[in-house]
């Protein structure tokens, strides 16, 4: 083997990485263009207690915070100023009026920490882990470091 191939052992297939980058199985969700519809439909799901596969949701939530990030990120912010929210810096950049929405949703985020983030979800457990914790990085630079250590 050459100093310029890569070993066997770097390829993401051989260490069983699998990133999701389509929505699978969920036509509702996978035909979704708003962050709006995704979270109505994880909420009619959860009301009526049919959500057992949140995978299709936190992806779909993922890839669209993930867009709206690049969107952002080509607006070239300051990367020395991390105390300011990315509604604040860009005020029309829709990726910090998404994270702001999700942030209203109180009880999702809840969920997501709470529920999703956890080890109980018997056989869906490390893919409902993994898109769990997917969005979770993509929502952190939505996180208002001024609120999160308030004291109370």
């Amino acid at each position: 083997m050459s100093a310029f191939e890569p070993s066997p052992a770097a390829e993401p297939e051989s260490r069983g990485i699998v990133i999701v980058t389509e929505v699978e199985g969920d036509d509702e969700v996978a035909n979704c263009t708003e962050v709006a519809q995704v979270l109505k439909i994880w909420e009619d799901r959860v009301n009526a207690n049919t959500l057992n596969n949140p995978v299709p949701i936190l992806n779909k939530l993922s890839q669209f915070l993930e867009k709206e990030m690049q969107d952002y990120l080509k607006l070239d912010p300051d990367p020395f100023d991390d105390r300011r929210h990315p509604s604040r810096t860009h005020p029309n950049c829709s990726f910090g009026h998404t994270l702001k929405l999700l942030f209203k949703k109180d009880i999702f985020m809840t969920k997501l920490v709470h529920d999703y983030l956890r080890e109980n979800w018997g056989e869906l457990d490390l893919s409902v882990n993994t898109a769990a914790c997917r969005l979770f990085i993509n929502v952190l630079p939505g996180l208002e470091t001024t609120v999160v250590y308030q004291v109370s």
